[in-house]
């Protein structure tokens, strides 16, 4: 079952950049069903923490490196995003 895929009727319920713009408080229609989808705070969370800790870690690293860092850090936690947090039913 794909990470789109509404938890309802099962057909695909958004784009990619759809979900991107979900968040815990932000819903989104399913587009069979018409059902509200949104995703789970701590799914967010965890696929965001590359970044923090790579920030984090400018005093023990280069700086230059980890700026460098820092977009592809940011691209992965996109992905995982999109790929890895489940949708689940809005309340």
């Amino acid at each position: 079952m794909s990470k789109l895929t509404c938890p309802s009727c099962n057909h695909q319920a958004m784009s990619n950049w759809e979900k991107l713009l979900l968040a815990p408080i932000a819903s989104h229609k399913c587009e069979s069903c018409k059902l509200e989808l949104t995703v789970p705070f701590i799914g967010i969370a965890l696929c965001m923490l590359p970044t923090p800790i790579l920030v984090f870690m400018i005093p023990w690293i280069n700086a230059a490196l980890v700026m460098g860092l820092i977009p592809v850090s940011v691209c992965l936690s996109l992905f995982l995003v999109v790929n890895s947090v489940p949708l689940i039913v809005a309340k």
